[in-house]
């Protein structure tokens, strides 16, 4: 069938993975390990309409006897798995070994198994955050040098601890946190037809179903039939507010509590913005809501539900329509950037490593590719660029840095390296390269950074084979929260290492991102002396 299982993105140089035979039913992935598969041509995922994502930009002929690496999304329930299919094969099922379900954010975040989940979607959420950041500047920026510029400032600024991250709540604590207060005082009411047991004396009229009721009781005369209570079914008319645009309010009000309960727990260290106060007290008003709805048994409304006259010509209520479609798609957005974290990992460190290089002494930005931000992602990819992403100038060494996703020297016929994002180093005559190969990680249980090391070592011993290589590095996403993100370096005569465990916490980042830029200034003494 040809096809293996990979535990790290450069498994398949050192000969790290894993042949699937075709009559096995089930492929477990340990938490610490990455789900790539390598494989002849591309598998098809069932039930899914982006299926798997090719790594890495080496270029492939059709007589190429290499494999080619495919990263597959992580379900919303990893331990069920999913189904992938090779060839004419039968589906094989890949589940991963006790990772959580993405958290629902409906669920107070005290639950206890909610936890390990929501450490998770934590690194998700400011993943997302700083590939909004980039989204942003390219919307401002008129050129290449002013977005990486912009974008230095922003992700290096001392500020950036106290800056809350952008979310849609914010801007629903704002606007509507009064609108929608106004909106319970002066709740919609219609006139309901219903059926009750109603006094002989009050009653106005009959209908079939009164009919049927009577026919049925013993007795003679109405009278007789009405009992000793004197009482019959008949049609009567009441108020209710159990309508379709209450239930959307009280939708709204369920889920806006829960996203904002959220946010506050994630940007508890700039719990003194304005944005997270405002959010706290939109989550007060949105708890009242719900609380007085279920009173009054107004119901919930349901993902899907078509808008009636009110939802959409009454001015209140179609701003709270516009805002529960809003919940829901970034509902739908979180799903997609859980399923596709790894992808967007990926990116974020290919973005980090530009910043690292512009940040060198005097590195002077040349070319720089246009980009994109897509509005939906392409089996995760959001950024769309040309290659090289970017080139610097050093003219103190009169040297050349290339960042680019693709390497075309890489002869078609070697092992697939995984390689996220390559450095070429050249002076100006571009007869002498050297090459520094990112590798980018995300695991749910990751072992000692030591062990990444190891691994980036003996596949630079093998990549040596077909480039001159100056070095490797590997940017491992980290779990939970801490001060300092750790890291650990190797030199040799001919190569430097650096295997870094980066976090996404302001304080975190930061430091990552000093030491990835400390460790290319080393790299590039070493690889033009």
């Amino acid at each position: 069938m040809g096809l293996r299982i990979l535990r790290r993105p450069w498994s398949e140089l050192i000969g790290d993975s894993r042949d699937v035979a075709p009559e096995d039913p089930i492929i477990e992935v340990a938490p610490g390990d990455c789900a790539i598969v390598a494989a002849d041509s591309e598998p098809v995922l069932y039930g899914e309409r982006d299926g798997v994502s090719p790594i890495g930009g080496v270029a492939r002929s059709a007589a190429s006897c290499s494999k080619r690496l495919y990263r597959i999304p992580l379900p919303i329930r990893p331990v069920e798995g999913c189904l992938l299919r090779f060839g004419e094969a039968e589906p094989i099922r890949i589940a991963w070994q006790e990772v959580p379900d993405r958290p629902d954010e409906e669920i107070d975040s005290t639950d206890g198994e909610q936890r390990p989940g929501r450490e998770i979607m934590d690194v998700v959420v400011r993943m997302s955050a700083r590939l909004k950041d980039l989204e942003h500047e390219l919307d401002k920026a008129t050129s290449p040098d002013q977005l990486w510029d912009e974008l230095t400032n922003r992700w290096w600024s001392n500020d950036d601890k106290h800056r809350p991250t952008f979310d849609v709540i914010v801007n629903h604590a704002r606007t509507l946190d009064r609108m929608v207060v106004e909106v319970l005082q002066h709740i919609r009411r219609v006139l309901v037809r219903t059926h009750r047991m109603t006094p002989v004396s009050r009653v106005q009229e009959i209908d079939r179903r009164s009919m049927l009721w009577l026919v049925r009781q013993p007795g003679n005369t109405f009278g007789e039939r009405a009992g000793p209570s004197q009482r019959l079914l008949a049609p009567v008319r009441l108020q209710s507010v159990d309508t379709p645009e209450n239930r959307v309010l009280h939708a709204l009000a369920h889920q806006s509590r829960g996203v904002a309960r959220t946010y506050c727990d994630r940007n508890r260290y700039a719990r003194g913005s304005p944005s997270v106060t405002a959010v706290k007290h939109y989550e007060r008003v949105c708890r009242r809501i719900e609380h007085t709805l279920k009173e009054k048994s107004v119901g919930m409304a349901a993902p899907g539900l078509p808008p009636n006259h009110a939802l959409q010509h009454d001015v209140r209520y179609r701003r709270i329509w516009r805002a529960w479609q809003e919940i829901l798609r970034r509902r739908r957005f979180y799903d997609e950037m859980w399923r596709w974290q790894a992808r967007s990992w990926e990116e974020l460190c290919v973005v980090a490593l530009v910043l690292a290089c512009a940040s060198l002494p005097r590195a002077k930005l040349l070319v720089g590719s246009p980009i994109h931000f897509h509005s939906e992602h392409v089996k995760g990819k959001w950024l769309l660029h040309d290659d090289p992403l970017a080139v610097f100038h050093l003219p103190d060494r009169r040297h050349m840095i290339e960042v680019t996703t693709c390497c075309r020297e890489y002869p078609p016929e070697a092992p697939a390296p995984g390689v996220s994002a390559w450095l070429k180093i050249s002076d100006y005559s571009g007869e002498r390269s050297r090459w520094i190969a990112m590798w980018s990680l995300q695991s749910f249980s990751p072992g000692s950074v030591d062990d990444e090391l190891d691994g980036i070592e003996d596949s630079l011993h093998r990549l040596a084979d077909h480039l001159p290589m100056a070095g490797g590095i590997a940017l491992r996403s980290r779990l939970g929260s801490g001060m300092v993100s750790r890291e650990t370096q190797r030199e040799s005569s001919e190569q430097q290492l650096l295997a870094l465990d980066l976090g996404l916490e302001p304080d975190e980042f930061t430091s990552g991102l000093d030491e990835l830029e400390r460790h290319l200034r080393s790299s590039l003494e070493h690889a033009i002396r």
